[in-house]
């Protein structure tokens, strides 16, 4: 992990967790739109008079307005496929996710792949070092839960489609490779150690001070935030809080905090 994150601080764009290290083998998987290790993709696609014509073309729109990633679905959707053995097995896969916890299995993953995606899209415009690596950590941690909770959802399921059953076998082998248990590992290690940094927050109007943590009390109420709970600091930022009370101690309203960064919900 270190070695990774020294690597997303020079070459962030590159960064990936899912690239980690070199892993050992594991069952090979192509893709949920293709069997075989080859997926059918390329430039072409129908032309826009034939979908026109077909009214095909609404069909894709809007298909594609609800997805997330619109332009790959409508460019998937717009390119012929001749060979009906590839329909099939595509076939087969929505029928497996006809399964309603499955398919929000499914959607589960897809969200948080896109957050580790926005993590790394990220890391680029960071400034500090320090920064970076907090956010790569953040972006291993997000791809390390994702790929168990789905190997887990997999192995929980009764699955037909040789897609979604290569995909599960695929992801029992990686989860059991030396690769994914060093990264799995080395985040879990970096995130307890930096969750046993404590500093204090000294917050006065939109004045915020950060300074060593000597053993001050955490000042307790509903005005205050509990140690680690950070998010409450982030409402008492942008609403500017200030609890009721008189002399130094209400003035410099010190708080023990858990180093952990402000994150929206």
């Amino acid at each position: 992990m270190r070695r990774e994150q020294e690597h997303a601080t020079a070459h962030p764009q590159a960064a990936d967790p899912s690239q980690s290290s070199a892993a050992s083998p594991v069952p090979s998987f192509g893709s949920l739109l293709s069997p075989g290790s080859a997926v059918q993709t390329g430039d072409r696609t129908v032309a826009d008079p034939v979908l026109a014509d077909l009214r095909l073309d609404q069909v894709i729109e809007a298909a594609a307005a609800k997805a997330a990633e619109r332009e790959m679905v409508a460019s998937l959707l717009s390119q012929p496929v001749s060979d009906a053995g590839i329909l099939t097995y595509r076939q087969k896969v929505f029928h497996d996710l006809e399964d309603a916890a499955l398919f929000e299995a499914a959607k589960a993953f897809a969200s948080r792949m896109r957050e580790v995606r926005a993590h790394l899209v990220q890391l680029a415009g960071m400034r500090s070092a320090q920064q970076r690596q907090g956010w790569f950590l953040d972006a291993a941690a997000i791809y390390c839960d994702a790929v168990q909770n789905l190997a887990a959802d997999l192995a929980s399921r009764r699955l037909a489609s040789p897609g979604l059953l290569a995909l599960r076998d695929y992801l029992a082998g990686y989860l059991d490779s030396a690769a994914f248990a060093r990264l799995a590992a080395d985040t879990t290690d970096r995130r307890k150690e930096l969750a046993q940094v404590r500093y204090l927050v000294r917050i006065k109007g939109l004045r915020v001070d950060v300074s060593r943590y000597d053993g001050e009390a955490d000042y307790g109420g509903p005005e205050f935030l509990p140690a680690g709970d950070l998010r409450r600091v982030e409402t008492v930022l942008r609403l500017g809080h200030v609890r009721p009370g008189a002399g130094r101690q209400a003035d410099r309203q010190w708080h023990a905090c858990r180093h952990q960064r402000l994150r929206a919900a």
